[in-house]
């Protein structure tokens, strides 16, 4: 039940698709999609602290921008309320062309059930959360 926004020409850019490299920890790539600056920033600074190389994106349309450029991400974290290409939308999005990727919502509006409704490969995070519950939170999504 999703309106779709991406013409034709667009969505073949999206068609790119690389394995994940899972396993967790470390040097995994992770793309971070968060309209709220210091939310971003310290979801970025924890999971860099930890070894992750860290992409950030503003909203949905950016990330799908920043995967067209490079769509080797282990695990993508997105917001669902943000302005322009909501998470709903980028989850959407990235089940038809990037279904390798695993996700991490992270939401104070959602409950884990209506989540994973969506997808079953969503991993949920509430806000607000702590360092360690972001970092069990990524480890266990990229082990899927």
């Amino acid at each position: 039940m999703f309106i779709n926004s991406i013409d034709t020409h667009e969505r073949s850019r999206y068609g790119q698709q690389s394995k994940p490299r899972l396993g967790g920890g470390g040097s995994s790539p992770v793309l971070v999609v968060e309209d709220e600056v210091h939310i971003r920033w310290m979801v970025s600074v924890l999971l860099k602290q930890q070894g992750y190389i860290v992409t950030e994106a503003t909203d949905g349309r950016a990330a799908l921008t920043v995967l067209t450029d490079n769509p080797a991400f282990d695990l993508v974290i997105t917001n669902i309320q943000m302005p322009g290409m909501n998470g709903i939308r980028l989850i959407a999005e990235l089940g038809q062309f990037y279904p390798q990727i695993p996700l991490l919502v992270m939401s104070a509006y959602l409950e884990q059930p209506s989540v994973r409704s969506v997808d079953k490969r969503i991993a949920y995070l509430p806000k607000p959360f702590s360092r360690q519950q972001l970092l069990d939170a990524v480890t266990h999504s990229t082990m899927f």
